[in-house]
């Protein structure tokens, strides 16, 4: 039988890359007028005020260039991943690791899995309070080990990690950077709707820890079966986002907003962290992509009920 072959993360972004830029000679430029309103002081879209702005087309000198100035904005996290790893080496030759590895598989060696929600409950505390991400990769190969351990893949230490804090993030009713940044743009008061953002993330948050300690059983399961234990494994616009014109709350295209940044943390091919966290757990694109999307699809079911609601109930 053939071997399955893995997505390559590097053709998919410069695959990604090439569209955008032939789009640009497709997609006409423009722009709206706006008007600041004094009696609601909100700034608002003037409709019928749209008009064509100068094109500006990316051609192949533009494409060339694309990846180097990538590079060059993503800096600080490849400086962040160069000086994590050298940090955690240090901390490896010097025994701690192991010990706090060996501490929690004692702990927990007659239910492991409840290290999973344990674990996840920092993640999310991070995501939840200013958006964690970045600052996740210098946790992965720690990480990686104790799942190890507990006869898990490095798959799962990406989710109760990135996964984790990339949920709580999106649903949070007080992410001081999502909210900080929409809200803002959106000119409604800062963490606004917290009471109606709270019971959404409770129910998304109920359904990412059980989906991971549903995958955790069966990884477990599939590690007896096979003894793997004992191997050693080798930000978008928000623009008052046009809502005025649509007669849409600003609150909803908060939650908009909010919710959208789900997809981008989990599974867009062009997250760098993401893709960083991945090769240090020696997980694949596809292999990621197969674990997290069907709860991606309960948790995009959730946001587009919530979106609803809130329209229903006209949140502000």
């Amino acid at each position: 039988m053939a071997k399955a072959r893995s997505t390559d993360a590097l053709l998919l972004l410069c695959l990604i890359i090439l569209i955008a830029a032939a789009l640009t000679w497709i997609i006409p430029a423009g722009h709206y007028e706006r008007s600041y309103n004094e009696q609601t002081g909100l700034t608002q879209v003037i409709p019928g005020s749209f008009s064509n702005s100068p094109a500006q087309p990316v051609g192949p000198w533009g494409v060339l260039l694309a990846i180097p100035k990538g590079l060059v904005a993503a800096a600080d996290i490849v400086f962040f991943v160069l000086i994590g790893g050298a940090a955690l080496t240090v901390i490896e030759i010097t025994g701690a690791m192991g010990g706090v590895l060996n501490s929690l598989t004692r702990r927990f060696a007659s239910r492991p899995l409840l290290i999973l929600p344990i674990v996840s409950s920092l993640f999310i505390f991070g995501g939840a309070s200013y958006g964690m991400y970045e600052e996740i990769l210098a946790f992965i190969p720690l990480l990686c080990v104790l799942m190890r351990r507990l006869g898990m893949s490095g798959t799962m230490a990406v989710a109760v990690s990135l996964g984790s804090a990339s949920v709580a993030a999106t649903f949070s009713p007080f992410n001081t950077f999502h909210l900080g940044i929409s809200q803002a743009l959106a000119e409604v008061p800062l963490f606004s709707a917290a009471t109606f953002r709270s019971v959404v993330f409770v129910i998304a948050m109920g359904a990412w820890l059980a989906y991971i300690m549903w995958r955790g059983r069966k990884m477990q399961r599939a590690a007896s079966a096979d003894d793997l234990i004992t191997r050693e494994a080798a930000m978008p616009d928000a623009t008052p986002p046009a809502a005025d014109l649509l007669h849409v709350s600003r609150q909803v295209v908060v939650l908009t907003y909010q919710y959208g940044i789900l997809a981008a943390n989990l599974l867009s091919p062009t997250g760098g962290a993401m893709l960083a966290m991945l090769t240090l757990a020696g997980v694949s694109l596809t292999t990621w992509w197969k674990f997290v999307l069907p709860i991606f699809l309960v948790l995009t079911t959730i946001s587009g009920i919530a979106i609803v609601v809130a329209m229903r109930i006209g949140l502000q």
